[in-house]
């Protein structure tokens, strides 16, 4: 939008707001982004259950109802959904003003499948019948092809649906080389997600045991980093029997820069998830230098492409020997004094030109990039609708 224009007045939805939740940053990031190309020319306001970002304009909303009545959901020229688990506050689609466009953007859902309790898989089928919600929507924004594919059986329009990936914040652009350290033996694995059973985490504790003992040589620690308001209780207390007697460190949520440092600190990325829509956690890890190793569930082998190393989902043995096939590699190069060889989707690489090649490809993954893409989508999205042009 050029020139002289009336205000833009957008309003962006989601259950929460919050601090450690990706869906909640993908909301940030596109205040961000309004702000930086219209500046004075926007009005931005949130609708949400709950918020602890401290955004100006959120208005904390107790039900639909209440939503429906809110000036600055009947005023909007603009309303964004954010959409990846089932929130009340969505339906509103179906009432939103005749003169709004109407956006989502669609993160998927974790399948009923790996649900582990009657009240979770209740929720995530609430949620996969909501999503069809979506096609009330002008257009909506997949994180990747892989959700887009999972919307197509829906039917909708043609070019209803597009891709735009999820960057990775600004911060990791500049996490810088990773510190040396006194023990060259030493191996520091991470983890960064919830403690859910879709995540897999109790197959890498079981397979993080397993490489241990294969290599005992190697002085492996195993870092998990998560938001525990988002874990299951049941399944994160099971996570925790099994870490028992192991080098395991359950470090919580940690805000932006000291996420960063655990990036920094490690060595191996692993995510043994049973399913992924898009998982930037991948693009963090590549950022800060990190192997990664996990499983080839959904997005994962397009996020991961050739820089990491992938086995089937789900076969812990598999899991273990790609670790292990890592740390025995760490301990010889070690003791050789060499740059050691890591095994990728691309066959075999040296480690110091695996970590330049990873950073390159984080960076195409930047924040300013997903920034100019989505308000040149939205503009796109916009002019589609001239009738639906900002009343002066």
């Amino acid at each position: 939008m050029t020139g002289a224009r009336p205000t833009l007045r957008v309003l962006l939805l989601n259950g929460i707001v919050v601090h450690g939740d990706a869906i909640s940053r993908s909301l940030v990031m596109k205040c961000a982004a309004l702000r930086e190309a219209y500046h004075d020319r926007v009005q931005i306001d949130i609708a949400t259950y709950r918020s602890d970002v401290g955004l100006p304009n959120t208005h904390i909303v107790q039900n639909l109802n209440s939503l429906l009545c809110l000036p600055a959901f009947l005023a909007a020229d603009v309303v964004i959904y954010e959409f990846g688990v089932f929130y009340d506050l969505f339906h509103s689609v179906r009432f939103a003003p005749p003169s709004a466009h109407r956006l989502a953007v669609w993160h998927n859902v974790t399948p009923v499948g790996l649900a582990t309790s009657a009240d979770m898989a209740a929720l995530l089928q609430r949620s996969l019948d909501q999503r069809a919600d979506l096609l009330l929507c002008d257009h909506v924004f997949c994180d990747s092809a892989f959700n887009m594919a999972e919307l197509e059986p829906l039917g909708p329009a043609p070019g209803q649906l597009s891709v735009l990936p999820l960057p990775v914040v600004n911060g990791f652009a500049t996490a810088g080389a990773k510190p040396r350290r006194p023990d060259p033996l030493a191996v520091r694995l991470l983890f960064v997600g919830r403690l859910v059973a879709s995540k897999g985490v109790l197959d890498l504790m079981r397979a993080f045991r397993m490489a241990c003992a294969a290599v005992p040589d190697a002085r492996a620690e195993l870092t998990l980093v998560g938001n525990n308001d988002f874990a299951d209780a049941a399944y994160a207390a099971r996570v925790q029997a099994e870490a028992a007697g192991m080098a395991v460190r359950f470090a919580g949520q940690l805000d932006e820069p000291s996420l960063i440092q655990a990036y920094r600190h490690a060595d191996v990325f692993v995510i043994p998830s049973y399913h992924e829509g898009y998982c930037v956690p991948v693009l963090e890890a590549f950022a800060c230098g990190c192997h990664v190793i996990g499983y080839d569930a959904g997005n994962l082998p397009a996020i991961v492409g050739a820089w990491g190393l992938l086995v089937p989902t789900g076969d812990v043995a598999a899991l273990a020997a790609a670790l292990a096939a890592y740390l025995r590699e760490h301990v010889a190069a070690a003791r050789e004094g060499r740059d050691r060889m890591v095994a990728t989707g691309a066959g075999p690489m040296a480690e110091r030109p695996r970590r330049m090649a990873v950073r390159r490809y984080a960076a195409t993954y930047s924040e300013g990039a997903y920034r100019e893409d989505f308000i040149a989508a939205l503009e796109q999205c916009m002019a589609a609708r001239p009738d639906l042009a900002p009343a002066p």
